[in-house]
């Protein structure tokens, strides 16, 4: 299931046009106005298969889900799916079908950005990540929010606390944010294993914050 985590992912190093700098004859340099150029875009040409190399039709594809840019999509037949995003130097992808997924950071340089930048992703089994956590002095654990940081990936508690994170890429490192109004923040961080596995978290405790999130 998509949705934008509370953190918010960092954006590194970006390629901005240059200012124009030409000087108008007669004006003096406080005359003068450096207005900046639109940032260059890029093409993202995403190819999703399995680990057959077979294509994968119908794969959901989020590009950049925590930014104002944010593309989400769906492959083609051929697996396939562009994304024209601004030409900065990272890009998140996460990608996923069912049981499978997989996520990753495409770096571009200035050199991609004419032609776009080719893509290639294989989705593997996703794992699973579960846990518990509990409010306080309640017997009612459910509505917890939790979510994570970096993928478009979240969950809430049942009424026993319990909950499971589903459409996890394998091996790919992560944190569990949970957040519950009137309640402080709690954070996990987990590491996960081959497709298919399953990582389970120690029980958290979030404690009574009125004046919290």
């Amino acid at each position: 299931m998509l949705a934008s985590p509370a953190s918010t992912w960092l954006r590194r190093n970006a390629l901005r046009s240059a200012l124009a700098i030409g000087a108008l004859a007669g004006c003096s340099p406080s005359a003068q106005v450096n207005a900046p150029q639109p940032v260059a875009q890029v093409d993202l040409h995403i190819s999703v298969h399995d680990s057959l190399d077979a294509p994968l039709a119908g794969v959901t594809i989020a590009v950049d889900h925590l930014e104002e840019h944010a593309v989400l999509g769906v492959s083609d037949a051929q697996g396939r799916f562009t994304a024209r995003v601004p030409a900065t130097l990272l890009h998140s992808v996460y990608a996923a079908k069912e049981t499978l997924a997989v996520a990753t950071e495409i770096e571009v340089r200035v050199e991609d950005i004419p032609a776009g930048l080719a893509v290639d992703l294989t989705l593997r089994r996703a794992v699973v990540v579960r846990g518990i956590a509990r409010l306080a002095g309640r017997t009612d654990h459910s509505g917890i929010q939790v979510l994570t940081q970096g993928l478009p990936v979240t969950t809430t508690t049942n009424a026993a606390g319990d909950w499971l994170l589903d459409g996890w890429p394998s091996e790919y490192f992560g944190s569990a944010i949970l957040v519950r109004p009137g309640f402080g923040v709690g954070l996990q961080w987990f590491g996960t294993g081959a497709p298919g596995d399953t990582t389970t978290l120690p029980a958290i405790t979030l404690v009574s914050d009125p004046g919290g999130s």
